[in-house]
């Protein structure tokens, strides 16, 4: 009947987001003190402790439209000595708790924050009931055991399935954006070619946007899934290339090209190319960690594209071969015997160690004499060369030559080059001199560092 009642509204929007507004933090506030007072018991009053004068309060915000709404969600994240974190206190509001992914949105977002800020380990109490919810979520149980009288499971989180997401509004600074998803996280990337290199080698340029995605989502340890792709171009003669060369890397990196824009009436050639791929477990920019060892992984079976840059290995090798050589990255990342890579780009050796030591907040010694390179190359030109196969690896000293074998058994050259080190400074040395070419503390290079941990503490 038109007068039997309607159901309550719920928005289909929802953002996951640090609190950053006062009407933000008085929601949660309210939200939390109505679960944990009212609905549960669990507190007399008001839920607020010491914690709160420093924690980090996590919200989830429905949303009408564009415009943000109501919290219906919260949980708050405190480091308790440095890298060890806990998160506690969270909360969906009832007409909420049959979207699943709500609470699961502000657990990801609570450990790949703190991941960031220094978190090696992280930890919390959780209600009996969800102890499942947290089991699925790549956590366990240490012990059960009861708080504020009720009976909880004492649990940590393992951290290889939450990258660190430095900016929690942003998360910029790796390969591909990793969204989780399910067990795993899928892997989104997007690349952008020079116009020098569209118009002055279109078929290669073509070839160029499929290998360097595939090379991006193995840098995560992950798989390809499919691309798409925009080419703009005087004509469909003037594209033909830059298609054809995108068709040949497709076939031979068995990856899809599903769908894309073409425009045939502009003054110039131009290449944009998208990639989905999918991870089990990360291999992330952010988790090199002082002591690693950084290993260098290069395949020396190829030539320079001339006169570019490029260290072209790739077009004349067999699909099997390239498809294995890739894959290898997916299994270093789901042994376990890595957690942080990025794929040799623009930036040379040296400076895509630099960003990876950037994003990992740590500094990095490199030996300019053993860093793999083919024979008849000046040592000056191969450090600004960009490798059609090349990693960089942050590896911790027991799991070096593990990971040197993986590479080795499939002819890649790769060895190690150095140190990941404690603070911010990058330093080159050629056996006889040493120099920093790089110190953090002093300028940012690409500005995605992880964040320092908080220093606040707790009131007396």
């Amino acid at each position: 009947m038109i007068f039997d009642s309607f159901p309550e509204f719920l928005p289909a929007e929802y953002r996951v987001k640090f609190a950053t507004e006062p009407w933000e933090r008085r929601q949660a506030a309210a939200l939390r003190r109505k679960v944990f007072c009212e609905e549960q018991g669990v507190f007399a009053n008001d839920d607020r402790d010491a914690i709160d004068e420093f924690a980090i309060q996590l919200v989830a915000i429905s949303s009408l439209g564009v415009a943000p709404d109501d919290v219906v969600g919260a949980v708050r994240i405190h480091e308790a000595e440095p890298g060890v974190w806990w998160g506690s206190r969270l909360a969906v509001a009832t007409a909420y708790r049959g979207i699943g992914a709500l609470g699961t949105s502000l657990i990801r977002l609570a450990v790949c924050s703190a991941h960031a800020r220094g978190c090696r380990r992280f930890y919390a109490h959780v209600q009996s009931q969800n102890a499942v919810l947290f089991q699925r979520l790549h956590w366990r149980t240490i012990e059960e055991t009861e708080f504020h009288g009720r009976p909880h499971h004492f649990m940590q989180a393992d951290l290889a399935y939450y990258p660190p997401i430095a900016n929690p509004e942003v998360g910029a600074g790796d390969d591909c954006a990793a969204i989780p998803d399910g067990d795993g996280f899928l892997l989104l990337a997007i690349e952008g070619f020079m116009n020098e290199l569209v118009a002055g080698d279109p078929w290669f340029a073509g070839w160029c946007g499929v290998m360097v995605n595939v090379s991006d989502v193995a840098a995560m340890g992950g798989r390809p899934i499919a691309l798409v792709d925009a080419v703009w171009g005087a004509s469909e003669e003037d594209v033909a290339p830059v298609l054809a060369g995108m068709r040949a890397a497709s076939k031979a990196f068995g990856v899809p090209v599903v769908g894309g824009h073409t425009n045939t009436r502009t003054d110039r050639r131009q290449l944009s190319v998208a990639i989905l791929g999918r991870a089990e477990k990360l291999l992330t920019s952010f988790d090199a960690r002082p002591g690693d060892r950084l290993v260098a992984a290069i395949d020396l079976r190829g030539r320079y594209r001339e006169p570019f840059a490029n260290w072209e290995a790739a077009t004349d090798a067999a699909p099997d071969r390239l498809r294995g050589d890739l894959d290898v990255l997916r299994a270093i990342a789901e042994s376990g015997l890595a957690r942080a890579a990025k794929d040799i780009s623009q930036g040379g050796i040296i400076g895509t160690a630099m960003m990876l030591a950037e994003c990992s907040g740590v500094g990095a010694t490199i030996d300019l004499t053993a860093i793999p390179r083919p024979s008849g190359v000046a040592l000056e030109r191969w450090l600004q060369t960009y490798p059609s196969y090349g990693y960089i690896l942050a590896v911790a000293p027991a799991q070096a030559e593990a990971v040197r074998q993986c590479f080795a058994v499939r002819d890649i050259a790769a060895a190690q080059i150095g140190d990941i080190t404690p603070g911010g400074r990058v330093t080159i040395t050629d056996g006889h001199s040493s120099e920093t070419v790089w110190d953090f503390a002093r300028e940012p290079l690409i500005g995605c560092g992880a964040v320092p941990p908080q220093k606040a503490e707790a009131p007396a």
